[in-house]
Parts: structure tokens; C-alpha cells; sequence
């Protein structure tokens, strides 16, 4: 991935922007309940480190995708997100399924991750069932429990057949 220099030297001369440079993330800083009150830094060149006041964070996850286990297995690109069919969680290799920030070099967000996850999820099982891979397993039958209301039921005009009921009794 290429840098943007124009946008680095358009940060490094706005007046509302710190860059700090050489230093990584420590810890949150709350010294109030568990708000964050701040965050810890460390100079990575002297070990420095200092608390940078702050009342929020927002922390970028998946900006490099943790593929190196992949690496010779599936075909990646250039920045090492999995390559995958369009609208699709297929890989290059039949039965290999990529999820979440792994494969999305787009959008990158845990909630997009968790939504592909069901996907890849749902696919795997239609590749199961298309190759007679899947082995269902069904539990017995059991008699049905004969439900029988109570005089508090018959009093609230409870009526278990109902999916919605007023007072207490939720389904």
C-alpha cells in the first residue's frame, strides 16, 4: 500500500493534530471509575513513557491482517488480506472459507466481521451438505409435557398459546 504524502503533510500542518512520532500505546488511562481519562504512551526509541489526556478513544483493529498462518496456502494480495470470490467467502482453495478482517481490506469493522462469520458459517454447511460431508444427528423424540395452567394463570388470564401476554409473563 502506497502512502498518501499529501495527506501526511496536510496532518502534520493542521493546528488540531499531535503526531507523535516513535511511540506506541500502553495502557488506558481512568482515574475517574472507569471512564478513560487518558492514554499511556511510550517512546519506542527511550522508553519514555507519559499519559496524553484524552476523554475517548477509538482504536482501528484488522488495518493489518494477522493472514501469515495463510501465507503459501491460499492466495493472498499484495497487503496479505485473503483473496475471495465476489460475494462470496470462497477462497482459492476448495473448503477454505475467509471471515472478517482477514478477507475485508474495505470496511475493516468488527460488526461487518460478525456478519461474514455467519456467512462463511452458512456456506461451510452448504459445501458440507453438497459433498456428503454432513452427518445429522437428531435427538429422540420426547412426549410433550402436558402444560397445565395454574389459578394465578387462570386469575392474570394467562394463556400459554399466545406468543404475547400482559404483566409478568413474557415468552
Amino acid at each position: 500500500m502506497a502512502v498518501d504524502y499529501g495527506k501526511c503533510f496536510r496532518a502534520l500542518n493542521s493546528p488540531n493534530i499531535t503526531l507523535h512520532f516513535n511511540t506506541e500505546v500502553v495502557d488506558i488511562a481512568s482515574y475517574n471509575k472507569g471512564q478513560t481519562s487518558g492514554i499511556l504512551l511510550r517512546k519506542v526509541d527511550t522508553g519514555e513513557e507519559s499519559v496524553l489526556e484524552a476523554k475517548g478513544l477509538f482504536y482501528g483493529i484488522g488495518h493489518s491482517p494477522n493472514s501469515q498462518l495463510l501465507e503459501g496456502q491460499v492466495k493472498l494480495d499484495n497487503s496479505g488480506y485473503v483473496i475471495v470470490e465476489v460475494d462470496s467467502t470462497r477462497t482459492s482453495v476448495e473448503g477454505i472459507l475467509a471471515a472478517g478482517d482477514v478477507q475485508d481490506h474495505e470496511w475493516r469493522q468488527a460488526i461487518t466481521a460478525a456478519g461474514s462469520g455467519c456467512i462463511a458459517a452458512l456456506s461451510f454447511e452448504r459445501y458440507l451438505v453438497g459433498n456428503n460431508l454432513l452427518i445429522e444427528f437428531h435427538q429422540p423424540q420426547r412426549e410433550e409435557v402436558k402444560k397445565e395452567l395454574t389459578d394465578r394463570d387462570v386469575q392474570e388470564g394467562f394463556d400459554f398459546t399466545l406468543t404475547k401476554n400482559r404483566g409478568q409473563y413474557a415468552l
